[in-house]
């Protein structure tokens, strides 16, 4: 028995296996098929290799080492599969995995539309939230079917002072909504073909409309408290960009003339009272030449406040000259795409960039700082309080990838410190809005319900 096992003969191992040279090289051509897969985006289309190449050797600095390493590598494994498929169906040739190689296309077309185009950017470009709800402050009151209007308040901080916030109503009017109680007043203005240009305190606006008919544009100013009153348009200005007074009883636009000798180009500011004829124009002093755009005044200082090229907030006098705003951004380093000025102080934000986070300055009798969102995100409104103390942001995703949520959040001026934050569901692009130093209203949604909610704000 024992000499009978010994003289088992030995084992034969497995066959090895040996890569085909032939097919080898076949796969490897083969797998080069992927990059002709198209990418297909709203934009453009194009195959994907003409994207990495592009990517590779004219782009390659705007895409920064990470983003470029984690497009190769996804290419060098998407190659890497598809050469390893054809080579499994060539070896051993069978109709069947030829029909499974074909099968397998639109599944890499898919692979490769969302990993280029949505998974690594959405890696690089959004970051992860950056903390928890926080601050449970008591709600004073709410108006259901409502949400904080979507509109610009004007660089200064009047309605905050006032105690009042714009809303729409049922998504088809206007109203004024003031803390006590909740008290909503119907403002005459209708949301539909209609573009609030700026708004005062007691519900005072100027406003542009367009008839469904002609689609002619027509302008007018709510006074406070009163009827519309139409505008009618300059006959010798081509585009017409009046702005409201302080006090609703005028308006400003600037225009642009030939100088001296019709050489060069001239600028003039004209005022018309409401339901006056125009007052002389004032003609600006410029030592060089710039844009200017008028962006608030006030009658009873005489003093007109513009932006520069763009970017520079200046003042006007009464006389034309021209003279930096000294409570502003610098605009070497902050950004100025949005202004608002609070008193002794200012703060300004970012509504776009191309490439870094979004930024909000400022600068208040409480403090100065700087706030950089997360990437990803873009500041939808900005509400300072009357005193100073906080600064609320209305917060949404700002590109096509991604599902971050929507967020609005409070900050203290003296330190940025956050004070307060409340996420919503994506695209909910809710408004905060300062009622004073006591009070803070913001849209909020709840099983698909829209309301707004006033909160009280803690020490205020």
């Amino acid at each position: 028995m024992g000499l009978a096992l010994m003289a088992e003969p030995p084992r034969v191992g497995a066959p090895r296996r040996t890569i085909d040279k032939r097919w080898f090289i076949l796969a490897v051509l083969g797998s080069f098929c992927v990059y002709l897969l198209p990418l297909l985006s709203v934009h453009i289309t194009m195959p994907w290799g003409v994207a990495l190449w592009m990517e590779v050797f004219r782009y390659a600095e705007d895409r920064g080492a990470a983003w470029l390493a984690l497009d190769i590598g996804f290419a060098a494994l998407v190659q890497l599969a598809a050469g390893g498929l054809i080579y499994w169906t060539v070896r051993r040739w069978h109709w069947g995995r030829g029909l499974l190689l074909v099968a397998l296309v639109p599944v890499f077309l898919a692979v490769v539309n969302a990993g280029y185009l949505y998974g690594i950017p959405t890696l690089i470009l959004v970051e992860r939230e950056p903390g928890e709800a926080h601050g449970d402050w008591a709600v004073a009151c709410a108006v259901a079917d409502a949400e904080v209007a979507p509109m610009e308040y004007g660089p200064t901080a009047t309605l905050e002072s006032a105690s009042e916030a714009w809303i729409v109503i049922e998504g088809e009017r206007y109203g004024l909504l003031t803390p006590a109680g909740c008290t909503v007043r119907d403002l005459p203005i209708s949301i539909f073909r209609t573009t609030v240009a700026q708004v005062i305190p007691g519900g005072g606006a100027l406003y542009r409309t367009s008839d469904p008919q002609t689609g002619v544009e027509s302008i007018f100013v709510l006074p406070p408290g009163g009827a519309p009153v139409p505008l009618e348009k300059p006959a010798t200005d081509g585009y017409w960009h009046p702005i409201l007074a302080a006090d609703a009883l005028a308006v400003a636009w600037i225009s642009r003339e030939p100088g001296q000798d019709g050489r060069g180009v001239g600028w003039s500011i004209h005022l018309r009272p409401i339901g006056a004829p125009e007052e002389p124009k004032i003609d600006l002093r410029m030592d060089r030449p710039a844009s200017i755009e008028l962006i608030a005044f006030d009658r009873l200082d005489g003093r007109f406040l513009a932006r520069r090229n763009g970017k520079e907030i200046v003042t006007i006098d009464g006389d034309g000259r021209i003279a930096p705003e000294p409570q502003a951004p610098d605009i070497a380093i902050h950004p100025t795409q949005r202004y608002r000025k609070i008193g002794a102080g200012w703060v300004s934000w970012e509504i776009y960039r191309d490439r870094g986070r979004h930024r909000l300055v400022w600068s208040l009798p409480a403090g100065e700082g700087v706030h950089e969102l997360p990437l990803g995100r873009g500041i939808g409104h900005v509400s300072v309080s009357p005193d100073g103390q906080m600064i609320a942001i209305g917060v949404g995703l700002n590109l096509s990838i991604g599902s971050v949520k929507d967020s609005v959040y409070v900050l203290r001026a003296s330190d940025g410190v956050e004070i307060f934050r409340r996420f919503f569901p994506p695209y909910t692009r809710s408004r905060p809005a300062f009622l004073g130093n006591r009070y803070f209203a913001l849209t909020t949604v709840e099983a698909g319900a829209i309301s707004i909610e006033v909160l009280e704000v803690p020490g205020g």
